[in-house]
Formats: structure tokens, C-alpha cells, sequence
């Protein structure tokens, strides 16, 4: 059985069909609507485990974010060299998202490092409805990420007192940006306090010492990911973004 990824999985509940209403009755969905696609792999190294990997994918369409998530049909499928990705709708509290089907793990052949993909949207009838769509390009895979320095082979980096910077150093890639988490929860419990630096993907980054000071003792996870963000345009004037990634997450301890 696969262990769940270090980041938390909300609970998945497929929504039930209902009586659609007759295309010319329906309202169309709002101009300036926007949306968003994703798919990224995690590479993860945890200490005495073996290395897993972990793909995610989702797809959003809303209107004013904060409460008028939009449907787009039954599924959303990812087009790309390796074969297509499809996600399902989906219902989480307070929205509506395209994940994959429960119960199941997107195939890692799937996610191919380097290649656009394209996204095929099945289009809804219901009032508001994305309506149905073809679209090229809707995002760019980067090349895989693989850090150098410090060696996580073993599943964790161990930060002692912060009295120096502490050096990343991974192979120049085509990432728009590189960015890098740390998100550490306190020894004794509370809230886990995070450390987030977005910089150039030219290969290495010195985390300033007086950031890790301010990190609490405990454990927690380091995850560093190669992005590529792509604008889009939807059908009746949507916008949104297309985001490939390619992560690794190792556990990071603060003595």
C-alpha cells in the first residue's frame, strides 16, 4: 500500500449527477470567469523507506474565488506524450475540482519532464457551466529536478543552530523559478511555522542563517520545486494559468 505524501489530502466526494437543464435554457457561464491546471511530481525520500513518487494533478474553473467555484462537465483530461490524464469532478468543502478518480494513482509514465500537454475540458450544461473545449499548450512539464547539495539520500537534512547559511545546489534547469519550503511543526505541538524563499532556477541558493533562526525546534518537511507557469485563454472571455512542477521532499529537522 502506497503511504500517503508528506503534504495533507483532503477527503474526495464525486458529486451526484442531476437533471441538467436543455442547452438554450441554460445560463451561460460569467465573462472573465478563470481557472487553473496543475500537474506535478513529487519525488520523496523519508529516512530507512525507499524513494516514492508521488504525481498530482488538478483542474479548477471559478468566478470571484471566494464562493462560485464553476462546473465544467463530468471530467478533465491532461494531454500528453506519455498518454492522458483524466480527472474526474470532484467536490471538497465549498468547491468544485477535477482530481484524479479516489482511490486510484496517476501513473508516473504520465508526467514526461520537458513536454507541453494539452487539456481537454468535457463542458457542462448546467446554469454557469464552462462549456465544452480543446486547448493546446495549457502547460509545460520542466525539466526533472534532482538536488546536489546537501545529499538527502538518507531522507533528511538536520539544521542545527543556524549560525551559518545553509547552501542548496541542484543542476541549472528551464524553471521559470525555483521555489523552496520549509514548514516545520513545533516540538511539544502548535501551529508549524513556514520559511519560503522564490528564486532563480541557475542552480544554487544560500538560505539566509537569520531566516533559519526563526524556524521553530522540530520536525517538518523541505520541499523544492522546478515551476513553469503558462498564461491561458478560455472560451467567453476566461482566463487562467497552467502550472507544471517537479519537487523533491525529504524531512528537514531544527535542533
Amino acid at each position: 500500500m502506497s503511504r500517503a505524501p508528506f503534504f495533507p489530502l483532503l477527503a474526495l466526494v464525486t458529486l451526484a449527477s442531476g437533471c441538467a437543464p436543455k442547452d438554450g435554457d441554460r445560463k451561460p457561464v460569467p465573462a472573465g470567469y478563470e481557472g487553473s491546471i496543475e500537474f506535478s511530481r513529487f519525488t520523496q525520500y523519508q529516512p530507512a523507506l525507499p524513494v516514492e513518487v508521488f504525481l498530482y494533478a488538478q483542474a479548477e474553473f471559478f468566478f470571484d474565488i471566494e464562493n462560485q467555484w464553476l462546473d465544467a462537465g463530468k471530467r478533465v483530461e491532461l494531454l500528453g506524450p506519455g498518454g492522458d490524464v483524466e480527472l474526474v469532478r470532484t467536490q471538497v468543502p465549498g468547491k468544485v475540482v477535477y482530481q484524479k478518480e479516489q482511490g486510484t494513482d496517476i501513473d508516473p509514465a504520465l508526467f514526461v519532464p520537458g513536454s507541453t500537454y494539452g487539456m481537454d475540458v468535457a463542458g457542462s450544461s448546467r446554469d454557469y457551466g464552462v462549456p465544452g473545449f480543446e486547448l493546446a499548450g495549457a502547460f509545460t512539464l520542466p525539466q526533472a529536478f534532482a538536488l546536489n547539495t546537501p545529499d538527502i539520500s538518507g531522507g533528511e537534512v538536520v539544521i542545527a543552530v543556524a549560525q551559518t547559511d545553509l547552501t542548496l545546489a541542484w543542476t541549472p534547469g528551464d524553471g521559470e523559478n525555483v521555489e523552496i519550503i520549509f514548514g516545520i511543526a513545533p516540538t511539544g505541538g502548535g501551529t508549524a511555522d513556514y520559511l519560503i524563499h522564490t528564486v532563480a532556477d541557475d542552480g544554487s541558493f544560500d538560505v539566509p542563517a537569520a531566516g533559519l533562526l526563526g524556524l521553530p525546534t522540530g520536525a517538518g518537511v523541505l520541499t523544492i520545486a522546478r515551476k513553469i507557469t503558462t498564461p491561458l485563454v478560455f472560451p467567453e472571455e476566461g482566463t487562467g494559468e497552467g502550472l507544471g512542477s517537479d519537487a523533491i521532499q525529504c524531512v528537514v529537522t531544527v535542533q
